[in-house]
């Protein structure tokens, strides 16, 4: 057995290295420079990278990748700080998985496609119209302040198959819990409360997975 204090982790299945995703939002707000930009950015990740091979690898003049990185500053899509130091800008891509999630939650694509002048269908009784927080909001509010785009969709998808007013009271019944059992947390646990139509075995939802832990 090692005694070594310090690991390095590395995921060789991780297929941000085949894809990328990039919020709804970019696709709505961005001129084509900036989105083409902005996906660059997103899929080169943690880098150091010259101004000239980012132009080179976008199609654009060295003047126009400036251009347009300061527009996405102006915009709020990234941060740009020098660094005189090391003769280096710092490029930060600002995280707006929350903003986009909110402001997508229950359109269908058709709806996800609408212009941001147009009326919203007041009809609706999902979450994040009629003045309702969207599931979203209510997860990270009572149970962890941040959560991951696949948890996101996660939540979506239970939204969809339970309805907002079944997960709101999954969330609850987890926020309720959590103080005794850190790991009755997460949204595994708020799926098994969905799923498990009540039944509760040593006071968990009984189809919750044994041993899973955060």
């Amino acid at each position: 057995m090692s005694t070594l204090d310090q690991q390095e982790l590395r995921d060789e299945s991780d297929l941000q290295k085949y894809r990328i995703e990039l919020p709804n939002m970019a696709d709505d707000e961005l001129d084509p420079f900036e989105f083409r930009l902005y996906a660059h950015y997103k899929r080169r990740g943690n880098c150091h990278e010259s101004v000239r091979t980012t132009a080179k690898a976008t199609k654009m003049s060295i003047g126009m990748v400036a251009q347009t990185r300061d527009a996405l500053a102006a915009k709020g899509w990234i941060t740009v700080e020098e660094q005189q130091a090391y003769r280096t800008l710092l490029v930060k891509v600002v995280d707006r998985w929350m903003e986009n999630f909110e402001r997508y939650a229950g359109r269908s694509p058709h709806e996800q496609s609408r212009s941001p002048h147009e009326p919203k269908n007041t009809t609706t009784t999902r979450g994040g119209e009629n003045g309702r927080p969207t599931i979203a909001r209510v997860f990270t509010d009572n149970l962890h302040p941040n959560i991951s785009p696949f948890d996101m969709m996660t939540l979506d998808e239970l939204e969809n198959a339970y309805g907002y007013d079944a997960v709101i009271s999954a969330i609850k019944e987890a926020s309720a819990t959590k103080g005794a059992d850190k790991r009755l947390v997460g949204v595994k646990y708020i799926q098994a409360i969905c799923a498990g139509g009540g039944k509760k075995k040593n006071g968990v939802p009984a189809n919750y997975a044994e041993g899973w832990h955060e």
